[in-house]
């Protein structure tokens, strides 16, 4: 899972801002998205789509469409595929809303079904022992 800030009005293909603003919102996000994947460590299949989930918590109730939202994470999609060294025409997103929160924010999560066998089998070795107190 990686939480990023939700993109700002600039990046949405409806907005009007002046070019230089939009190129250095665009930079900015992506190095954030980059910095946050870096850190979070997803583990990805190493050929085929990667399925992803972006899960977005808006500020207020006046959402922008599931397009609009989508082309405003691109700077976000560009950083993670920079991160993971991967070209972003892997990723298979999805999109959903959540109930607007007081700190705006993108979820990214990935889907299992993408995942090497390997990752996804140490997550469950991982949760069954923090179910059973084993190793904390």
């Amino acid at each position: 899972m990686i939480q990023l800030d939700y993109p700002p009005r600039t990046l949405s293909p409806n907005g009007r801002a002046h070019w230089r603003r939009k190129a250095a919102d665009a930079k900015k996000h992506r190095e954030w998205a980059r910095l946050a994947t870096i850190a979070a460590k997803p583990p990805v299949a190493a050929s085929g789509p990667i399925g992803m989930v972006l899960t977005f918590y808006p500020g207020s109730r006046r959402n922008r469409d599931q397009d609009n939202a989508l082309a405003s994470a691109k700077p976000l999609l560009d950083g993670i595929a920079d991160a993971l060294g991967v070209n972003d025409s892997r990723f298979a997103p999805r999109v959903q809303f959540a109930e607007p929160v007081k700190n705006p924010r993108v979820i990214v999560t990935f889907d299992d079904a993408w995942q090497p066998f390997g990752a996804v089998a140490a997550r469950v070795v991982a949760d069954v022992g923090r179910a059973l107190g084993v190793g904390e």
